[in-house]
């Protein structure tokens, strides 16, 4: 199975339209991805790997603590919704979409808010999901600030966590709001039966001025290229994946059942 996503899911993506008969310096690149691929693979199944890791910088543990999920008002006390927040700040609906799967469910054990900002719309929810449909919807504010950021990092490195649309930055540095909860994705990649990833990361930010893209990590995923490859807690290794010119979605596949 890992030959198998290799050449089918992050040579292609390392590949581009090379030919086969790619040049040396391009051969030793597949070859240092291969590298960190059986590296990442052996870390999730439990093998200790000795490499060094860039933890999140500031990263405070005491952001959210112990919220009551059936209480209304503004996180990190409270992460059901019922926050309205400031005068003239608006509760946006902002979705992530996990492509290739039938539905996703999200259940939230901690939230992160930039202070004055609004959580959940109305008398209604926070965070929306559905065992039939493959968006979660979060509705909140979107003002960034390093709180948000600094939540999502909490306790993970930058190989434990993929942003969508980004280029260069390995973790995020501002974020509108962050959740940590589980997220079970129902048939994944199509494949049948559920993924379940305790502990989840779910964060969105902005780029440009323009576009608010989504970060997603958690401790037991590894990222490899362009995805975020994870074990799940029924032992299914899968990969979370970005697409091309997509801020608000990730591929979902299994790479091993």
């Amino acid at each position: 199975w890992l030959k198998q996503f290799w050449f089918t899911r992050l040579w292609p993506r390392t590949l581009g339209t090379r030919p086969v008969f790619a040049s040396v310096s391009h051969r030793r690149k597949r070859r240092h991805t291969a590298r960190q691929l059986a590296s990442a693979m052996l870390a999730l199944r439990g093998v200790q790997v000795f490499t060094i890791l860039l933890t999140c910088a500031g990263a405070d543990p005491q952001v959210a603590t112990s919220p009551r999920q059936d209480c209304s008002g503004c996180p990190p006390e409270c992460c059901a919704g019922g926050c309205v927040g400031n005068e003239g700040t608006t509760a946006r609906p902002s979705g992530v979409t996990f492509t290739s799967a039938l539905g996703v469910t999200w259940s939230t054990d901690e939230c992160s808010l930039t202070p004055g900002q609004p959580f959940g719309q109305g008398g209604g929810p926070a965070v929306e999901s559905h065992n039939n449909s493959n968006v979660i919807v979060v509705h909140a504010g979107r003002q960034k600030d390093a709180l948000s950021a600094n939540a999502f990092c909490t306790g993970l490195n930058a190989s434990n966590m993929l942003g969508a649309a980004v280029t260069f930055d390995e973790r995020p540095a501002e974020l509108n709001f962050a959740l940590t909860g589980t997220l079970t994705i129902r048939s994944p990649g199509g494949q049948g039966g559920t993924a379940t990833l305790p502990d989840f990361r779910l964060g969105q930010g902005s780029f440009l001025f323009f576009f608010n893209n989504w970060w997603i990590g958690s401790k037991s995923c590894r990222r490899l290229e362009s995805c975020l490859v994870c074990t799940s807690s029924e032992g299914r290794i899968i990969a979370l994946c970005t697409q091309a010119f997509a801020h608000n979605a990730f591929e979902v596949s299994v790479v091993h059942s």
